[in-house]
């Protein structure tokens, strides 16, 4: 009898043991929200370089916004939109190279909070300060190009879909804020996994997402992906690529680069970028 009523308690707390564990796992389900896909950074530089302009606007809220330009617009303006924990002085030499290979100016702004401008990033402010930047920059009768690197190519995908350019580049672009919160959840320590998911909160899941403007874009396209990006996944630069409705358009995948270590002066990615401007600043 003793033992039927050992093994029935020892039914019932293994039971709830499991129950416990279970509600540990799922209370690691941590939800991220629009302020996590921000990490801004102070500026590097005590100034800039003597090739680079430094740049200046308020916006509507009295914030001011800093950036900086390299290169003449004799051929045209290119808006560069670098990605997440980075800003303007960091980007110097990539917009260094761009200038150079295009003849183009190069633009790029630090959003709010980051660099030397002001203010708290926020997702919609980041769409409007890219909007004022192309109203504010772009020359008359010129071609326009739209960069945009990881975080970057929200504003780089927002600009081309809802106004007409001659070209845009994305590099290491993501689809939705869930393929993001699965991506990032693969990357995780193995061992930390099974007890860890990553999932967008509802707001930033009902916003309109990166894949849904795709159908929109209708300018000659150049995507860049490291293969080994494990950040953002090739696979979602290729979803993006596919869903784009541009008639030209171009895949650059780079091998054995991850999310941070792309260098797009060394080819593949250098060769694509020329062609790529080129084609588009072609009879101008």
């Amino acid at each position: 009898m003793k033992l039927r009523q050992w093994k029935t308690r020892y039914r019932i707390i293994f039971w709830f043991a499991c129950i416990a564990v279970m509600g540990v796992i799922l209370s690691f389900s941590r939800v991220f929200s629009e302020s996590d896909l921000f990490f801004p950074q102070g500026p590097f530089r005590s100034q800039l370089p003597a090739y680079a302009e430094a740049l200046a606007w308020v916006t509507g809220e009295d914030i001011t916004l800093s950036g900086a330009s390299v290169g003449e617009p004799e051929r045209g303006v290119m808006l560069y939109f670098y990605g997440n924990g980075e800003q303007v002085d960091v980007s110097l030499e990539r917009m260094r190279w761009l200038a150079e290979r295009s003849g183009m100016r190069i633009i790029c702004f630090d959003y709010r909070g980051y660099g030397r401008s002001g203010g708290v990033p926020r997702l919609d402010d980041l769409l409007q300060d890219a909007e004022d930047a192309l109203e504010t920059f772009r020359v008359p009768d010129k071609p326009v190009i739209v960069y945009g690197r990881s975080l970057g190519t929200v504003c780089a995908i927002h600009l081309a879909a809802g106004h007409r350019l001659d070209g845009i580049i994305l590099e290491a672009p993501f689809t939705t804020a869930d393929d993001v919160g699965k991506a990032w959840s693969r990357s995780l320590p193995v061992w930390v996994r099974p007890f860890l998911s990553l999932r967008p909160d509802t707001a930033l899941r009902n916003r309109k997402q990166p894949l849904a403007y795709m159908e929109d874009i209708t300018e000659p396209m150049l995507v860049i992906h490291g293969a080994a990006d494990d950040i953002i996944p090739v696979a979602l630069g290729v979803r993006m690529f596919d869903a784009a409705a541009s008639a030209e358009k171009a895949f650059c995948l780079v091998p054995d680069r991850g999310h941070n270590n792309l260098d797009i002066t060394r080819d593949p990615a250098a060769t694509a970028v020329q062609e790529m401007v080129a084609s588009c600043l072609k009879g101008n």
